[in-house]
């Protein structure tokens, strides 16, 4: 298989992002087009603060197929990779684990998490499933 080697730009403050966007209230970003990317976008730098705060840089990446799959982060553990999905809705959709699942296949590794826009944490098909609020 041929990786995509290609960064992911973040900007490190999303209420910056969503002013250059035009989102000027929590009601404008909840059927905005870019919603899914903000809220990837806001998880990911959560993930970073936690390692920063720690005085560690953070190893995180991301994994890109040139067929299109990709899981938005990689966590490097040091003996093995934790892949992350990040979907912004709150209800938890059988599909958002395709990825995770694709990912798990090739790798051999672990199933991984799935970080979502609602408040429920638990475990659906071997992947934890972590409502954004619970990953502080």
């Amino acid at each position: 298989k041929r990786l995509v080697k290609t960064p992911k730009l973040y900007f490190q403050d999303t209420g910056v992002l969503c002013h250059l966007l035009g989102i000027r209230n929590p009601s404008d970003l909840r059927n905005h087009p870019l919603r899914g990317a903000i809220f990837e976008n806001f998880v990911v730098n959560e993930l970073r603060k936690v390692y920063i705060h720690h005085g560690q840089r953070a190893p995180l990446y991301f994994w890109c197929e040139t067929g299109g799959h990709e899981v938005d982060v990689l966590v490097d553990l040091g003996a093995k990779l934790l892949p992350i999905e990040i979907k912004s809705g709150q209800t938890v959709a059988t599909d958002w684990f395709r990825e995770l699942d694709r990912y798990a296949k090739l790798s051999g590794g672990p199933s991984g998490m799935l970080v979502h826009g609602g408040g429920d944490t638990y475990v659906r098909q071997g992947v934890l499933v972590r409502g954004w609020g619970a990953c502080s």
